[in-house]
């Protein structure tokens, strides 16, 4: 196709990892109504994932006395509830598999061997967190199909309709998960060099 992956993200963050994905073609561009809808779900989903992402690991520590030491443990029995009701939650629901990404505020590229058309719009439900089973809803534009190798494509869709709140909680979601992204990195290449 020639292009660049950065033609499509632009100067946009990108997080790389494996998220939980499923779409669905739409007649055409929808109704502004429904763009609302959509932001409105995102935004809320996004701001409970940066809370459960915010305060997910928070361990009692040794020299953590009173209201810390509390606050740590109902933070710990919290974690362990939402991951149950995550659970059943996940029984429910027809959660799709995971497959690898690359994420931005303003596109989305995946690999797999089930493709939509090019040009035409879609809906997508993007599971953001598998803590917190419900998905982002994020209308787009097929830009790309690229055809791989036994059956595996490379899907590239622009987001449209997507408001400011949400893409203000947006890029900080994705920052998060890039800042984690790198740090894990250097994590490794340190042991790497150690060994």
């Amino acid at each position: 196709m020639g292009r660049r992956l950065s033609d499509f993200h632009g100067d946009c963050l990108i997080v790389e990892g494996a998220f939980a994905l499923h779409w669905k073609s739409l007649p055409g561009e929808p109704q502004q109504i429904q763009f609302a809808r959509n932001n409105a779900s995102n935004e809320t989903i996004l701001r409970s994932v940066a809370a459960i992402e915010e305060y997910r690991g928070t361990t009692v520590q040794d020299d953590q006395t009173g209201v810390e030491a509390d606050i740590a443990r109902l933070d710990n029995k919290l974690n362990v509830l939402l991951g149950m009701v995550s659970e059943l939650i996940k029984q429910q629901r027809d959660i799709p598999e995971a497959v690898p990404v690359l994420l931005s505020v303003q596109a989305i590229e995946w690999w797999s061997e089930n493709t939509p058309t090019l040009d035409e719009f879609i809906q997508l439900e993007l599971y953001v967190n598998p803590s917190y089973p419900s998905p982002l809803l994020l209308t787009g534009k097929v830009e790309m199909v690229e055809n791989l190798e036994e059956g595996i494509f490379h899907v590239v869709v622009n987001f449209v309709g997507i408001n400011e709140a949400v893409i203000d909680q947006f890029e900080r979601f994705i920052f998060r998960h890039h800042r984690r992204g790198v740090a894990l990195s250097r994590r490794h290449h340190k042991q790497q060099t150690t060994n």
